[in-house]
């Protein structure tokens, strides 16, 4: 099976909700340089004015970087919070946008590799349902919007959450490739052709049911999956 790519936290719905938006612009105002470094030299002149006495030239320095940090911090949070906005939901979408582009080549070659049919069918579904939302979202939002970010966002996890679904659905195909009912039902048929079942033969049996069962299971779990992708669609 492939790896799943990056190592990157992974990106969930609360990730593009309006108070983890607010969260993250309050932070990046709180990172920019324009706040840290006067506000670090303020730092610095009121703790040398406590060790050496009150200066008129420390004191200036400290109020006057204290306050070009607070001013800094005031215009970014307050003219620059709709960028600041539009930048975090914009690498969120350029990661998760990474992510499903590696997982698309991923389940394309393993929906081969299997001959899995219907899943190669529903990964072109997805595709082209998630294409025209999109283009329906930039017919009625402008691309420069929150709201088109956020709306983008939640269609992204839906999108990812279906293709993790494949993934899965794979992976449960892959493990029981090699088990062919068929000749487990001959086999069986061949231990009770004589109507004498041995121990050796018994345990045979037990062994050959499980992995039918093992079969049946997985079966069971890819058609769950692939329920759950068209309700999602």
């Amino acid at each position: 099976m492939t790896k799943k790519s990056g190592s990157a936290p992974k990106i969930g719905l609360d990730d593009f909700s309006q108070k983890a938006i607010q969260k993250a612009v309050t932070s990046r105002g709180f990172q920019m340089p324009l706040f840290l470094y006067p506000s670090a030299v303020g730092i610095l002149s009121f703790a040398a004015m406590s060790v050496a006495g009150v200066s008129s030239v420390l004191a200036g320095l400290g109020v006057g970087s204290v306050v070009l940090g607070a001013g800094a911090l005031a215009y970014h949070l307050g003219f620059r919070r709709e960028k600041l906005a539009r930048d975090y939901l914009t690498r969120l979408h350029q990661s998760l946008n990474n992510k499903r582009q590696q997982m698309l080549v991923d389940l394309g070659q393993q929906m081969k590799q299997l001959a899995f049919s219907q899943g190669v069918a529903q990964l072109d579904s997805l595709q082209r349902k998630f294409k025209n939302f999109v283009d329906i979202l930039n017919r009625v939002l402008d691309s420069e919007e929150i709201t088109y970010g956020r709306y983008l966002g939640i269609a992204e996890q839906v999108y990812l959450s279906s293709l993790d679904n494949l993934e899965r659905a794979a992976a449960s195909l892959a493990s029981v490739q090699t088990i062919d009912p068929r000749h487990i039902d001959r086999r069986i048929e061949d231990i009770h052709a004589d109507g004498i079942v041995t121990d050796t033969e018994a345990t045979e049996k037990e062994a050959l049911n499980q992995r039918k069962t093992l079969r049946e299971t997985q079966l069971r779990k890819v058609e769950v999956l692939l329920a759950q992708n068209e309700m999602a669609m």
